[in-house]
């Protein structure tokens, strides 16, 4: 659990910091939302992305991978903690962790997250008035 944690956390963190630096790009303040909607952040940053790119990314693998997370961990608990506040055991469904394809995942989701640094990078240098067709 502690690796599974470690791996939403990663993904929760770049979207967080991109989808805020895509804000401030547009000279707008980010939308904080107290919720820890992972894939709501992932679907965020990509759509953000889109429409200063104008391109159209895709990363199906990445987004299968950032769901199955979502699917057990809804709201930042379950990998964190052993039972929930009720005593209940958290990820019920997981049973055990397949690490060979957890690093799988974790490979495509990492081509995605250097994807979105890579073109706010880009739109840093090159200034988001010139992004787009």
């Amino acid at each position: 659990m502690p690796t599974l944690y470690l791996y939403r956390h990663y993904i929760e963190l770049a979207c967080k910091a991109a989808i805020r630096d895509m804000y401030t790009l547009r000279g707008k303040r980010p939308q904080v939302k107290a919720k820890h909607s992972l894939e709501g952040r992932w679907k965020l940053a990509f759509q953000l992305v889109e429409e200063l790119t104008w391109e159209v990314p895709a990363f199906p693998e990445a987004d299968r991978f950032v769901h199955e997370l979502q699917r057990h961990d809804p709201v930042s608990e379950a990998f964190r903690y052993p039972e929930t506040k009720h005593g209940a055991r958290t990820a019920p469904e997981l049973r055990w962790v397949n690490f060979r394809r957890l690093a799988d995942g974790i490979e495509h989701v990492h081509e995605a997250v250097t994807y979105l640094e890579g073109s706010i990078d880009y739109l840093k240098a090159h200034g988001v008035e010139g992004a787009g067709p």
